[in-house]
């Protein structure tokens, strides 16, 4: 099975975020996800990451 490997994620009008960027190439390893709960975590991860490979993600009534 092949690998991805995330270069960048950009997301606007995604979910809470109005508009957020991360380059992964420019940013030390390991890259540890942390905040309170519900601050989006989640949704800026997984969520983003999900819907920009498969155009859907998990709980769609949480995208605008």
């Amino acid at each position: 099975m092949g690998r991805i490997r995330l270069k960048k994620l950009k997301v606007m009008n995604f979910a809470s975020y109005e508009s957020a960027e991360l380059d992964f190439d420019r940013l030390e390893y390991p890259v540890f996800i942390v905040g309170d709960n519900g601050a989006g975590k989640t949704t800026l991860f997984v969520d983003a990451v999900t819907f920009g490979l498969y155009g859907s993600a998990f709980w769609p009534s949480k995208f605008k």
